[in-house]
């Protein structure tokens, strides 16, 4: 009995409770050049929330090449959980998860080369003008730009040559039906993604369409039936997700 009661307690502290960071007041002036309060060191990403009465704005900045590439490449999700937990029902997903087959030989020729061809202004020029809201199931997808075709607002930019600016802004309702009052255990996951990457051979589909050996371009009905015959290709997985609670302006 003992035992099962210290294996209870290593599960329980191994879970811990989520980081509280404080929501500052929604203003026109919240400038986009201010350094932003909190950090993940793990994404190294810093991040800020703010809000009014209506809106949550969510801002999040970083100049790693990892954290950058892995989020222009293969999608970023923000999911907001009003119980407090790490529930992704309710998400906005922008960029988009891009599916793709890859091989060993075309994954260590693309390591090679990014770093080599990093741009930050390709990179974000190649963004699908595509997102995604989802909740509890039902996925909406809408048009990033223009900007007047939904009333949620994202936008990826960058700063200089070498930082890349994320800016959320989303209505209140989308997350609580029941207003601002409804969010006092608020918690928001910062979900990034990446493919699996199995170690096989034989033809499979390269970044730019072309099969491992560059023999021609594949189309899509060939990589989406490549795919299924090869389960376990291009499939997401999450790493280096973060979740934190905040706790709102306006929210006892």
């Amino acid at each position: 009995m003992n035992r099962l009661v210290l294996l209870a307690l290593i599960f329980l502290c191994g879970c811990g409770s989520l980081n509280t960071i404080e929501s500052i007041q929604e203003t026109n002036n919240n400038t986009r050049n201010s350094v932003l309060p909190n950090i993940n060191l793990d994404l190294k990403i810093r991040y800020q929330v703010s809000n009014d009465d209506k809106n949550i704005h969510i801002k999040l900045t970083s100049t790693d090449f990892t954290t950058i590439s892995k989020i222009l490449t293969t999608g970023l999700k923000v999911c907001f959980d009003v119980t407090g937990k790490k529930k992704d029902k309710v998400f906005l997903e922008y960029p988009l998860y891009q599916k793709q087959a890859f091989s060993d030989r075309i994954m260590a020729r693309v390591r090679t080369t990014q770093r080599e061809n990093y741009s930050l202004t390709n990179l974000i020029a190649e963004i699908p003008n595509e997102a995604y809201f989802g909740d509890n199931g039902r996925i909406e997808p809408f048009p990033v730009l223009p900007s007047d075709t939904s009333d949620i607002k994202v936008s990826i930019t960058q700063r200089n040559r070498s930082e890349m600016i994320y800016d959320l802004l989303i209505p209140i309702y989308r997350i609580s039906k029941n207003g601002l009052t409804a969010l006092s255990n608020l918690s928001i996951g910062i979900v990034t993604e990446e493919p699996n990457v199995p170690k096989i051979t034989g033809k499979l589909a390269d970044v730019s369409g072309s099969d491992a050996f560059g023999n021609g371009k594949l189309s899509t009905s060939q990589v989406d039936r490549f795919s299924r015959q090869r389960p376990g290709v291009a499939t997401p997985s999450r790493i280096n997700d973060f979740w934190f609670k905040v706790h709102l302006i306006g929210v006892k």
